[in-house]
């Protein structure tokens, strides 16, 4: 995911909603944040995970780590985590996660209003100096063509490989 602040885009690593709990696409802003948040448990996951208590407090134990950031007005987040090796993965019930240290600097240099937009690409082109860098990424949403098919047709001309997903939610401003 990228995320664009005030010194342009900025890149984190990050764990996202799994397929039966896709995390929300689409133009939001930076909601409430909070600092050393409790972790108030959905009732839909103390119900796959009853062993969970109502509320997590703040601290080690908290899976939402140090930082929490509101997504517009809707009640995913993005947030640190307890959990490093979820990073990466599609491993939560929608929310965004972030390493601790990347989520406090992000949490440092966002407001509350900012215009926040998600975007869903499982491909992205990068270079250095002197390489050009294709990343794929498998579309656990099913939402792109095969990237494959539309290297394979080498017509030159622009292939769609994609198109957006209605809003999740309705974007808040």
């Amino acid at each position: 995911y990228d995320f664009t602040v005030k010194d342009g885009p900025e890149v984190f690593a990050l764990a996202v909603g799994d397929e039966a709990s896709p995390s929300l696409l689409g133009e939001f802003v930076i909601g409430a944040k909070r600092k050393n948040p409790s972790w108030h448990v959905p009732e839909s996951i103390r119900a796959e995970k009853p062993e969970l208590p109502a509320e997590v407090p703040a601290g080690p134990d908290n899976p939402l780590g140090s930082r929490w950031i509101t997504i517009g007005r809707t009640t995913y987040g993005i947030h640190g985590t307890n959990v490093r090796w979820s990073i990466g993965r599609e491993a939560t019930h929608g929310c965004l996660r972030l390493y601790e240290d990347e989520i406090q600097r992000f949490y440092d240099r966002v407001r509350e209003g900012t215009r926040l937009q998600i975007l869903y690409q499982t491909a992205k082109w990068g270079r250095d100096e002197e390489h050009i860098y294709l990343e794929v990424h498998p579309d656990v949403y099913g939402l792109r063509r095969d990237h494959l098919a539309a290297l394979e047709e080498a017509r030159g001309v622009p292939i769609q490989v994609g198109t957006f997903p209605a809003p999740t939610s309705t974007p808040t401003s």
